[in-house]
């Protein structure tokens, strides 16, 4: 998954870039 992308599935929190 990428986070920086911010994927739904992304158990970690929404990070925008």
């Amino acid at each position: 998954f990428s986070v920086h992308e911010g994927n739904k599935n992304d158990p970690a929190p929404p990070r925008q870039r």
